[in-house]
């Protein structure tokens, strides 16, 4: 067959599955390299199994085993393997060892049965062809079955097996089967592939020519991928190379669809199949949307689409853009659908939304973070339509925050006047698009539009299009020119407009035209939870000067204020804003310096400012702070926010004068109850509301990290009071360069400690995390000045101080002299009896790994202890633990790692009921879940005595934690599991029982943040626990 006469190739049945194509070919071309004569023997049928492919030459007869998984998998040389699928379910596959060893041990039976009893074996071999994905688990080679990828069939060709049969044995074995003998590889293939392939072929070349041209335009960006950073090829490439599903969350118009379509590319040039759906086209059935698309791209079906792909071995990806565009009312359905089609067709899922998806326990993919474009990517992305005209935009630039609309800065800016808003944008461009008849376009789209926000949905049908149109009076080829400018697109029988931005623009636009410049009516409109993606574009929309400052005076909406602040409701809407602003600002200072305060109970520290002082702040105002706040995190308002805390500083110093006495006598430490009430505590004062809002509402984004640096290191050089450094301190914490700070805070750590609140000793300490030090001269001041400090201070605060050494390095000597202590410790324990005072001392050592001021030490020892060492020290601390704490549910999973039965009495006190008064429910409730999956995983019997019973939610979670020990039950198949669940059904599924569904949020939120080596009840009996 190939030419030389060397290789004979029979087959049983047609080779369908590309894997085993893929090592036929493979086959082929390492046995055409060797010398003498060799057979294959392709998917044939022998004693009741099927056989991939068996290799006969004159020293070897070798089983060949094909496989192909798509995800990555698990699995021992006994039992059933495990393949990961979406929403974290592994799923049970055989195992391809066994089948293996089975086919070697059918084939020597059936040719014994042949030619009567015959020494040895033939080897055995799988082979993963592509090979295994990252992460994988599978038994390594041993004498009886070899592991190999399809390039390394040298080495399991040069040796010689047992059972041996000569060439003519072999041909009279092919005729005793029927085999058909044929001349080349492909010709051992089913026709059939040849035209699947052919259709994935035209696919791929469809779907490049609809998606590739927009790619084109992504510019170059950063995204966050776990703790990674990376541009949109790193991302493409990871999801290509891993098997996780992708969920891309970001704002509206940052680029989410380019790198979505980006990585359906990349993906199709890996040789999967992607397919691109778009969430406001779902309509209730996930096979509809992906047949549409299918269509559209020239497949004859979806089912013949990913027949193809299946059959050819081509990993299906699908992407699903704009999951918020999908109707609330149907977002539940189309995440269960993608987890349904995931599992069924071992589809990749990369998701697109703006906020996180309706359950998304169901899909357990990784996030990529799509964070709003900085000003050079907004220049960079206006510069490619405007040319170097784009910097002379920089207001407009200013004023956006997506890479859509800093496009349309470059296509459009230069033709708006200076100030314009984000409306102003769109409509310059809806005009250009629309040409002459913009005026009709306009009033069409707008009207669309309104019908959609009413709706709550991103989509409409043709028909309601052309009912709209007639309502508007417009028809034929207007109506043709407005639909071909390509502000709505079509697809199917659906019609949406192009972008969602470009569709909340024009929902402003349809509140104006209704509003007739009735105030009350646009304030309805901005409140309204339908417009919340337009309200900046409905403000901006007005152009007549003194309604937008009548709108803008009863606005209690931060985010509005804002955003008119930051530019986008145009020139005249940021002017009022900043008006307002410094009015504020000159009102919370004059009041910070008129303020007095007293000692009463009242407050956190027993003393606090005098409401009769205090000044009345209207909602407003409060919301105005927020703008305030954000402009200090640019730097605008910084100098003026210090001025006025040093006004409060300055009452507080004149308080705690007069107060002294007083203090002393109840005992109040005033100094730390004043400033408390000042920034920590209390939110009465104006000041204290702006600082609150500062230090813990509004961190800055990436684009304004950086942009307030140089203000706050000027403001470092002055002289502070106490509350100045106090917000510094929260500012410089995002500055890229901080150790600038070390001479300024030295010393406070000195001489000066014993005289500053104790809120803002804790900001001292704290900053030492977020300081990285280069400069040893630095860091070894910073360390004497807080060694320094540990005879003069409390346990708390001491342990704090510790805490921050090590953080530093600078305790690694006396870690490594604690190292020797808790070895000899360790050494003890583990030799000596097993008794409660022992176990109460492993579970202390063991807690010590994450709570002790050396807890290095106590990690380094235990990760030396042997594997039986360590198996013990856990046991006993399972034993010893007083009550379920932050650390037993990590210690019974680790413990059960080691599948070791012998652990399980250990485990089983863990399955009591939880008591209710636990010192920490959650924790306990997930320690109670954990050990239930622990024996179950064990193969353990099953818990018999949990407690009193006395509560429905008692019962409820009784038959929880029966789920998930069956749950975790390998040995039993689908109907014996459907029956040892049937009594914890009964119990949660019966009509008076009515704390199931609570018990089951409380078991689902305790177990949320663990690792995905459980499986949840929800996943394993989604149709029992989530009914429709």
């Amino acid at each position: 067959m190939t030419g030389t006469a060397t290789i004979e190739l029979y087959v049983g049945n047609a080779i369908e599955h590309a894997s085993e194509r893929n090592v036929l070919a493979a086959l082929v071309e390492h046995l055409a390299s060797t010398d003498g004569w060799s057979a294959i023997f392709a998917n044939i049928h022998v004693g009741g199994r099927q056989i991939d492919f068996v290799v006969a030459t004159d020293s070897l007869t070798l089983i060949v085993e094909a496989k192909h998984f798509s995800r990555r998998v698990r699995g021992q040389k006994n039992g059933q393997w495990q393949m990961h699928g979406s929403g974290g379910v592994w799923r049970s596959v055989g195992n391809p060892y066994c089948q293996a060893l089975e086919a070697k041990n059918a084939l020597r039976d059936q040719l014994c049965a042949s030619h009567g009893e015959m020494p040895g074996y033939p080897d055995a071999c799988v082979v993963f062809a592509p090979p295994l994905p990252t992460g994988s688990d599978v038994p390594a080679s041993d004498f009886k079955v070899s592991i190999i990828s399809a390039g390394a069939f040298a080495e399991v060709t040069g040796k010689r097996s047992g059972l041996l049969l000569s060439r003519q044995q072999w041909a009279a074995f092919a005729q005793e089967l029927g085999l058909q003998r044929v001349q080349t590889p492909g010709a051992a293939c089913d026709a059939r592939l040849l035209e699947q392939e052919a259709l994935l072929t035209a696919y791929w070349s469809q779907f490049l020519l609809i998606y590739a041209p927009a790619v084109g335009s992504l510019k170059s960006d950063r995204y966050e991928l776990g703790a990674e950073e990376l541009d949109a090829i790193g991302v493409a490439d990871r999801v290509a190379q891993d098997d996780d599903d992708l969920l891309i969350l970001g704002p509206s118009g940052c680029g989410k669809t380019l790198l979505a379509q980006k990585i359906g590319i990349h993906c199709l040039e890996r040789g999967h199949v992607p397919i691109f759906l778009q969430g406001k086209y779902f309509t209730g059935t996930l096979g509809e949307s992906i047949g549409r698309e299918a269509g559209l791209l020239g497949a004859p079906s979806a089912a013949r689409l990913i027949s193809a792909a299946q059959a050819n071995g081509r990993l299906l990806v699908l992407i699903l853009d704009g999951y918020n565009e999908c109707p609330a009312a149907e977002q539940l359905a189309l995440t269960r659908s993608l987890a349904a089609a995931a599992r069924r067709y071992g589809m990749r899922l990369i998701v697109s939304a703006q906020v996180d998806i309706v359950r998304s326990d169901l899909i357990d993919a990784s996030r990529v973070v799509v964070s709003e474009p900085d000003k050079a990517l907004k220049l960079a992305i206006a510069e490619s339509t405007a040319g170097q005209a784009g910097y002379r935009l920089a207001y407009l630039l200013d004023s956006v925050s997506s890479g859509l609309e800093a496009d349309l800065v470059g296509r459009v800016g230069a033709t708006l006047a200076d100030g314009a808003s984000r409306f102003a944008l769109f409509d310059a461009y809806a005009r250009q698009k629309l040409g002459d008849d913009a005026s009709d376009g306009i009033r069409l789209l707008a009207a669309v539009a309104g019908q959609l926000i009413n709706r709550m949905s991103f989509s409409l049908s043709i028909r309601d299009f052309d009912r709209l149109a007639a309502a508007e009076r417009i028809h034929g080829d207007l109506l043709g020119r407005i639909v071909a400018a390509g502000l709505v697109v079509r697809q199917s029988d659906r019609v949406s407009f192009r972008h969602e931005l470009i569709f909340s623009a024009f929902a402003a636009e349809s509140v104006v035209r209704q509003s007739d410049h009735d105030v009350e009516k646009v304030l309805l409109a901005l409140v309204a939870p339908k417009y919340g993606n337009s309200r900046a574009l409905i403000l901006g929309a007005y152009d007549d000067d003194r309604f937008v400052a009548n709108v803008l005076a009863r606005i209690e909406d931060a985010g509005l204020l804002r955003a008119a602040s930051d530019g986008e409701c145009g020139v005249v809407a940021r002017n009022w804003v900043v008006a307002r602003c410094d009015q504020v600002l000159e009102k919370l200072t004059a009041e910070a310096a008129a303020v007095r305060h007293s000692l009463w109970d009242g407050t956190w520290g027993g003393a606090g400012v005098c409401e009769d002082t205090l000044c009345d702040w209207s909602p407003s105002e409060r919301a105005l702070m927020t703008t305030i706040s954000n402009g200090v995190w640019r730097g605008t308002y910084l100098d003026r926010v210090l001025h006025a805390v040093a006004e409060m500083d300055r009452s507080l110093n004149q308080a705690f004068d007069e107060l002294r006495e007083e203090a002393k006598e109840k005992k109040v430490r005033l100094r730390t109850a004043l400033f408390a009430d000042a920034y920590v505590m209390s939110g009465r004062a104006g000041i204290s509301q702006l600082v609150n809002r500062i230090c813990h509402v509004d961190f800055p984004s990436r684009a304004g990290k950086s942009e307030v640096a140089d203000s706050i290191k000027g403001a470092w050089e002055r002289p502070r009071t106490s509350g100045q450094t106090y917000l510094l301190l929260t500012l410089v914490r995002f500055a890229e360069d901080r150790a600038y700070i070390i001479p300024h805070i030295l010393p406070l750590l000195g001489e000066q400690w014993r005289y500053q609140p104790y809120h803002l000793q804790l900001a001292l300490l704290n900053s030492v995390y977020f300081l990285r030090l280069s400069d040893d001269g630095l860091k070894q001041q910073l360390v004497d000045a807080l060694e320094a400090l540990l005879p003069t201070l409390g346990p708390m605060v001491s342990g704090m101080v510790v805490e921050a050494l090590e953080h530093m390095g600078a305790l690694e000597e006396e870690v490594d002299q604690h190292v020797g202590a808790v070895r000899e410790d360790l050494q003890n324990l583990l030799s000596g009896p097993m008794d409660a005072v022992q176990d109460a001392k492993a579970w202390a050592a063991y807690s010590c790994q994450f709570d002790h001021p050396f807890s290095s030490a106590y990690c380094e020892v235990i990760q030396e202890l042997n594997q039986h060492q360590r198996k013990r020290l856990l046991t006993m601390a399972c034993r010893g633990a007083g009550y379920a704490g932050l650390f037993v549910s990590p210690l019974i999973q680790e413990l059960t790692k080691y599948q070791d039965p012998k652990v399980a009495p250990a485990l089983e006190r863990w399955t009591a009921l939880p008591e209710l008064n636990s010192f920490m429910p959650q924790e306990s409730i997930s320690a109670f879940v954990w050990a239930h999956v622990a024996l179950g995983m064990l193969g353990a019997p099953p818990p018999a005595d949990r407690g009193d019973v006395e509560s429905p939610g008692k019962d409820a979670l009784i038959a929880f934690g029966d789920l998930h020990y069956w749950a975790h039950r390998l040995d039993l198949d689908a109907d014996r599991l459907t029956q040892s669940c049937s009594a914890a059904m009964e119990v949660l599924l019966h009509p008076a029982q009515l704390g199931a569904a609570s018990t089951l949020y409380l078991v689902t939120k305790s177990m949320s943040y663990e690792n995905a080596a459980s499986e949840s009840v929800i996943q394993k009996f989604p149709g029992k626990m989530l009914p429709d």
